[in-house]
């Protein structure tokens, strides 16, 4: 989990929703975009090739300290 005491108002300020934007919505998203060694990718890859890369990214992604226990999301299953 990133640690959010780290920014200067905790990261959670715009939780009140107070302002004169307070009905605006910011959403991100990363997308992997650039083909893994040894994998087809999006349209020519099979299920279980796909399945594998997610496996190794998120594999990859508890590697990295700041990244461990976030939350990994797949867009088919929300």
């Amino acid at each position: 989990m990133i640690d959010l005491s780290l920014l200067p108002d905790g990261g959670v300020a715009w939780l009140d929703a107070s302002g004169r934007n307070a009905d605006v919505v910011l959403s991100t998203r990363i997308r992997l975009a650039r083909n893994l060694e040894g994998f087809a990718f999006t349209a020519r890859a099979r299920d279980g090739e796909r399945l594998r890369v997610l496996s190794q990214v998120a594999a990859a992604v508890e590697e990295i300290v700041p990244l461990r226990g976030s939350l990994l999301m797949r867009v088919d299953e929300m």
